[in-house]
């Protein structure tokens, strides 16, 4: 759909504004073609409205998070996925500090 705008500009960004309207077409054509792909499964993150699955065939996964700013193994929380039930380890002790009655904060213990 162009801008009768156009029209005015001269034959080089035309043809600019034709190629990139192409090119936009194409990747919207291939992003409906792999959403029609993805199926859900209980591991994903990102938001609600466009989550990223992370396909269950890899079987039980762990994310790891670094914490307090170091890149010592110890300074680690890592949370998975097992069955019906999750998991957080962590590379020392663990302080869980309830905040709501659906929310935890998880703290690293001392060093």
């Amino acid at each position: 759909m162009s801008d009768p705008r156009e029209d005015k500009l001269p034959r080089w960004a035309r043809e600019l504004l034709g190629s990139e309207r192409r090119k936009a077409s194409d990747a919207q054509a291939k992003l409906a073609e792999h959403l029609g792909t993805v199926v859900e499964s209980p591991i994903w993150y990102g938001g609600y409205d466009n989550p990223v699955y992370l396909p269950e065939r890899y079987g039980y996964q762990e994310i790891h998070f670094r914490v307090g700013g170091t890149d010592r193994l110890f300074d680690e929380v890592a949370v998975g996925l097992n069955g019906d039930r999750v998991e957080v380890r962590g590379g020392r002790g663990l302080i869980l500090e309830p905040v709501a009655s659906k929310v935890v904060v998880v703290k690293l213990g001392g060093v």
